[in-house]
């Protein structure tokens, strides 16, 4: 999908274009892909939305390990675990803590 390079160049700051590029890119296409992870923004983001077939499609930004003055949670990743024998994905959205555990932000599960 062609993405117009003006557009890109004056908003590409904007974190909702960037989010949004993977509805575009990914889940607005005949495609089988079902979940993307993006991390560009720094913003720790996890959303179910449809694809052009009507199955949930997960997508997850995985925000930033190291920023500390973004207004958003930081030292957050994405765990995506696949479930042997089945076509269900789990995908985490976790925080480190200075402790050494981690929190859940939010989960999503998808199944054919």
């Amino acid at each position: 999908v062609l993405i117009d390079a003006v557009e890109d160049l004056n908003n590409g700051i904007k974190n909702e274009l960037v989010d949004a590029q993977a509805k575009t890119q990914y889940f607005d296409r005949e495609t089988d892909t079902r979940v993307v992870i993006f991390g560009h923004t720094h913003v720790p983001m996890l959303t179910v939305s449809k694809n052009l077939k009507g199955e949930d499609v997960i997508y997850a930004n995985s925000g930033t390990w190291i920023d500390t003055n973004l207004g958003y949670p930081t030292r957050t990743y994405v765990v995506i675990t696949p479930n042997v024998g089945s076509s269900k994905y789990e995908v985490g959205l976790y925080q480190y803590n200075a402790d050494g555990t981690s929190t859940l932000i939010r989960d999503a599960k998808i199944a054919d």
